[in-house]
């Protein structure tokens, strides 16, 4: 996670230039999907890929708490809102 840290706005700006100069439509996203699988892993995240065929889901964790966040986002299109709860 260390690594998010570090990462500059204008890293992240290349990044959002590739995704609209490379665009994906609907459930066809898979070079997407894979560079966001990169950079999780990157950042030190634990993936899981697959779900649903290109579903992501980055697990951080941190101590032994049994308490989650959970954050649904949709490639290309508008995220949900965070949930919070308790396994």
């Amino acid at each position: 996670m260390t690594q998010l840290l570090k990462t500059s706005k204008d890293q992240m700006k290349v990044w959002r230039h590739h995704l609209h100069q490379h665009p994906e439509t609907e459930f066809s996203v898979f070079d997407t999907a894979a560079l966001v699988v990169q950079k999780l892993t990157e950042f030190g995240l634990v993936v899981h890929q697959g779900i649903g065929k290109i579903g992501i889901v980055g697990q951080l964790t941190k101590g032994t708490s049994n308490q989650a966040i959970r954050r649904h986002t949709i490639v290309r299109g508008q995220r949900c809102p965070d949930y919070r709860h308790r396994q």
